[in-house]
C-alpha cells in the first residue's frame, strides 16, 4: 500500500510506483489517497484535549493528516482480503531489494508469534546503546529495540495490528510516538536491524510537514517542564513493559544484546543503492 495525498510534491507518487514495481506486480499495488491538513474532517478522530495533556507537542495539522492517512491504510487492510500488507509512504526508496523481497515472501512468518508490525525503516537514535531482543525468522534477523525508534516510512503490518491501532477511536499523538508506546495498544513492534528501505523525501521535493513543525515547536520553560514530566513517565513505563518482554523472550530462547552490523548477518551491505540511513543501526 502506497500512502499519498493531494498535496504531495509532483512526481512523488510516480517514483513510489516505480519502486513498488521493483518488488511486486502492478496489480498488487494499492494506492491510499490520504488526508490533507486543510480537510474539513481533519480532526474527526483527533482528541485535542488529551493531546494537550499527553503529548510533548501539540500535533500540527500536517501530522494529524499523516496519522489519519495511516489509519486509512489500516482500514483498507481490514476491509480487504489480505492477511497483511507492506505499507509505504510515497517518499520511500528501496536500498536492499533482496531483503525486502525476502520480507514479502516471508511476511506471514515475520508477523507470526504475535508480532503485529515489522518495520523496514527506523530513524537512527543517538545514545540508545542499540540494545534489543534479537530473533531469526525464516533466515531474516529482526529486533525489538530497547528504546523504540521513530519512522513509519515502511512497515509490514498484520490485520491484528491494524485492528489494535484502530481500536483507539481517537488519537492524540503523532503516529511515530504511538509506536514508541506500543504497550498502550497491546502492539508488538519489531524492526529489521538494517534499513532495507529509506526516506528519500530530500530528493523528492522535501517534507510536507517539517515547516509546520518548525513554526509550532518553539520552546518555553513551561513546555520544557511539561515535556520532561511526560518523558519521565514514558521511560518508566517503557522500562517496565520492556523488562517483561525481555524475560518472556529469554524463556523462548531469544537473545537480548547490543545490535551490531553482524546482527544483520548476510543481509548487511547487500543493498544495490546507497541512501540516507541505509546502513544505519543507530548511533
Amino acid at each position: 500500500m502506497i500512502l499519498t495525498c493531494a498535496v504531495s510534491p509532483p512526481g512523488r507518487l510516480a517514483s513510489a510506483r516505480r519502486e513498488a514495481e521493483r518488488l511486486v506486480p502492478p496489480e498488487r499495488i494499492v494506492v491510499v489517497d490520504g488526508m490533507v491538513a486543510t480537510a474539513p474532517d481533519l480532526r474527526e478522530h483527533f482528541d485535542a484535549r488529551r493531546a494537550r495533556v499527553e503529548s510533548k507537542w501539540m500535533p500540527t495539522p500536517g501530522e494529524i493528516a499523516v496519522y489519519e492517512t495511516h489509519r486509512r491504510a489500516w482500514r483498507a487492510l481490514l476491509d480487504g482480503p489480505w492477511s497483511e500488507a507492506l505499507v509505504v509512504e510515497d517518499d520511500f526508496r528501496v536500498v536492499h531489494p533482496a531483503l525486502v523481497g525476502a520480507c514479502l515472501a516471508n511476511a506471514a512468518a515475520l508477523l507470526g508469534d504475535g508480532r503485529d508490525i515489522v518495520k523496514l525503516f527506523d530513524f537512527p537514535r543517538a545514545g540508545s546503546g542499540n540494545r534489543a531482543i534479537v530473533a531469526d525468522v525464516a533466515g531474516i534477523p529482526v529486533v525489538k529495540w530497547r528504546h523504540p525508534r521513530a519512522g513509519m516510512v515502511a512497515y509490514l503490518i498484520s490485520r491484528a495490528g491494524a485492528g489494535k491501532f484502530l481500536a483507539r477511536d481517537k488519537f492524540f499523538r503523532v503516529v511515530d510516538e504511538d509506536t514508541k508506546l506500543s504497550w498502550e495498544l497491546g502492539l508488538d513492534i519489531w524492526s529489521l536491524p538494517v534499513n532495507a528501505i529509506v526516506d528519500a523525501s530530500p530528493e523528492l521535493g522535501g517534507s510536507i510537514i517539517d515547516e509546520d513543525r518548525r513554526n509550532v515547536r518553539r520552546r518555553t520553560l513551561l513546555k520544557s517542564m511539561h515535556g520532561t514530566v511526560i518523558g519521565l513517565r514514558r521511560r518508566l513505563a517503557n522500562a517496565r513493559f520492556f523488562g517483561m518482554d525481555v524475560r518472556a523472550a529469554r524463556r523462548r530462547g531469544l537473545r537480548y544484546e547490543v545490535v551490531t552490523a553482524d546482527t544483520a548477518g548476510a543481509w548487511q551491505g547487500t543493498g544495490d543503492r546507497a541512501g540516507p540511513g541505509s546502513a544505519a543501526l543507530g548511533s
